[in-house]
């Protein structure tokens, strides 16, 4: 069951690399946060949530996991390839028990939804200043409206960085 396991650990690691590597960037990435984590998150989901439940979600958060009816099967999840070929295989080959590749599927499963929980619980993705950070991305400043500035100055105003800001001079610098 060793190489079955190394090929689920690569194909499901590459699942979390994007996001780490957003993480690790030096520029200010807080604008496309929020739709990176809804995107690491609904990858996950659709290892393990049938289709037809997450075209009715607007955000992982949504998703009711003690719904056990939301599920696929567990040996009708995505592996990877090779995974599934190596599990195929083995099977196949009488080196594995039927168990045993059953237990191997319920096992990701499990990873996948642990996974998601750890997300919908952890994860910012309701934060309001996360959400309304969309004005730091310069090429998209013609799509925020004031109030995504605003919720910044409230969320400061008693912080000694705002010592001295006049707002009337923060409207002018943003419909500028």
């Amino acid at each position: 069951m060793l190489e079955p396991a190394l090929f689920f650990s690569q194909a499901a690691i590459s699942i979390f690399t994007n996001f780490n590597l957003l993480l690790q960037r030096e520029e200010p990435t807080v604008h496309i946060l929020k739709a990176s984590m809804e995107h690491l998150g609904k990858n996950l989901a659709t290892r393990i949530i049938k289709p037809t439940v997450l075209r009715g979600i607007s955000s992982i958060s949504d998703i009711d996991l003690t719904d056990e009816s939301i599920f696929i099967e567990p040996k009708s999840i995505f592996l990877g390839g090779t995974t599934k070929a190596t599990l195929n295989r083995l099977l196949s080959e009488g080196d594995i028990s039927q168990h045993k590749y059953d237990s191997f599927h319920k096992g990701a499963y499990l990873y996948f939804k642990d996974a998601l929980q750890y997300i919908q619980n952890k994860f910012p993705i309701k934060n309001e200043v996360i959400h309304n950070s969309v004005w730091v991305d310069v090429e998209k400043r013609g799509k925020p409206t004031w109030s995504n500035i605003e919720l910044f100055l409230l969320k400061n105003s008693n912080q000694t960085c705002m010592e001295g800001v006049n707002n009337d001079k923060v409207i002018e610098e943003f419909v500028d």
